[in-house]
């Protein structure tokens, strides 16, 4: 997906919060403002939003001093929903269908999220999420995918979120629809924004029930032709992709030839649009595409079904 016209005045809205959230200095706010804005008027426009986001992120890292400015809310955030596992193990597994109720609580967890500009809550939406249907719903033929024992990989995205995603993977497990050696799971290389690293996977106990790797870059999405080479492998040899968080749907969403299925919460009206749903609206989606589009990396590339 490429940036559109109304993109950058969410960029620059975001890049202005960044600057007020971490106090950065007056002076300091108004010179790199400055320099923002010019990178800003010479921005090509067939770049993807996360590409946006890495360069609005890497600034505000070094305007800053560090390597990682949520290291401490992901810390929050992983542990806040690890004290909650076994509650939410339980709650799933009371429902008429835990596969399907922890695939949807695996969606809402990605409303824990630092980037987008909206006004959901993260409490309402994870407390009522299995309560929502989903607007789009490709579950059915994603679990029968999985029965088939396919290698997937699957693209992981925050802090916080990434415990519902080990969650959905140990009922996956248990339930036989998927066996351990099956599945790889892909973080972040690098810190960015609050999305998931390999120091989360250790952290809240995945590197223990699957193979997780790290995609070798800093992009809060996954650009293919900046991942590392060890990833760009995995991806092309896993005949199932499933890609969390809207980031991933933003760069991957006209890759062709790959069997990917996009699960996220839509934060942002354009995107919206484009599938034909709302802010706030859960999304499980299958894709198919038709015509090729050399920022992926050479990966043919078209829209949804």
């Amino acid at each position: 997906m490429k940036i559109h016209l109304k993109c950058l005045e969410c960029i620059l809205h975001s890049f202005f919060n960044l600057l007020n959230e971490f106090n950065v200095d007056e002076n300091v706010q108004k010179q790199m403002t400055r320099k923002f804005l010019v990178y800003l008027s010479t921005v090509d426009f067939e770049l993807s939003p996360p590409e946006i986001g890495r360069y609005t992120h890497n600034m505000i890292k070094k305007i800053l001093n560090t390597k990682d400015p949520y290291f401490d809310l992901k810390k929050i955030h992983n542990k806040q929903i690890l004290d909650k596992y076994d509650f939410f193990y339980k709650k799933i597994n009371h429902t008429d269908n835990p596969v399907k109720s922890a695939l949807t609580l695996s969606i809402a967890g990605n409303i824990i999220d630092m980037s987008p500009n909206h006004n959901l809550s993260m409490e309402e939406t994870i407390k009522n999420a299995l309560k929502q249907n989903l607007k789009i719903d490709d579950s059915d033929i994603l679990i029968k995918d999985l029965k088939q024992g396919k290698s997937v990989l699957y693209l992981a995205d925050n802090a916080g979120e990434i415990v519902f995603d080990k969650l959905l993977l140990q009922i996956l497990l248990e339930k036989k629809i998927i066996k351990k050696e099956q599945i790889i799971v892909a973080v972040r290389g690098y810190p960015t924004i609050n999305d998931a690293t390999i120091e989360d996977a250790k952290d809240i106990g995945l590197i223990n029930m699957v193979k997780v790797i790290d995609n070798g870059d800093d992009a809060p999405g996954t650009i293919l032709e900046t991942t590392s080479n060890e990833f760009k492998n995995i991806f092309d040899k896993s005949e199932l992709i499933i890609a969390k968080g809207q980031g991933n749907f933003e760069c991957l969403n006209l890759v062709k030839n790959k069997n990917i299925y996009f699960m996220f919460i839509v934060k942002c009206k354009l995107i919206g649009d484009e599938i034909g749903t709302s802010i706030g609206d859960l999304i499980c989606k299958k894709t198919v595409t038709i015509h090729l589009n050399k920022k992926c990396n050479n990966y043919n590339v078209s829209g949804l079904t």
